[in-house]
């Protein structure tokens, strides 16, 4: 993995669990919920993704989102596991990240 850059995101991230990894040729969207999994749901959407790598992400609970250098032209997120002794994890390279919360 890079160096650190930065986080990422909204402060609903931090505590929130993945509930779903979708990912197409176009885009990855990432569906969390916030206030350790009793909160609203958050889509983190990843536009032209490249590489992805997950281990039983799915029930991840997130310290948050850091973006790291990336030897592409992509950019590289992390999504940090708040126990940092699991295994679980989810990285990936995109263009571009947004994110939107929906009510409930």
């Amino acid at each position: 993995m890079g160096e650190f850059v930065g986080w990422v995101g909204p402060p609903q991230i931090h505590d929130g669990v993945i509930e779903q990894v979708d990912s197409g040729p176009d885009l990855v969207v990432v569906s969390l919920r916030a206030d350790g999994g009793r909160g609203p749901v958050l889509r983190v959407e990843f536009d032209e993704p490249g590489a992805v790598d997950q281990n039983r992400a799915i029930g991840m609970t997130l310290y948050g989102l850091a973006e790291v250098t990336s030897e592409t032209e992509r950019r590289r997120f992390s999504f940090v596991n708040w126990e940092e002794t699991d295994d679980a994890r989810l990285e990936l390279e995109a263009r571009a990240v947004r994110w939107s919360t929906d009510a409930g």
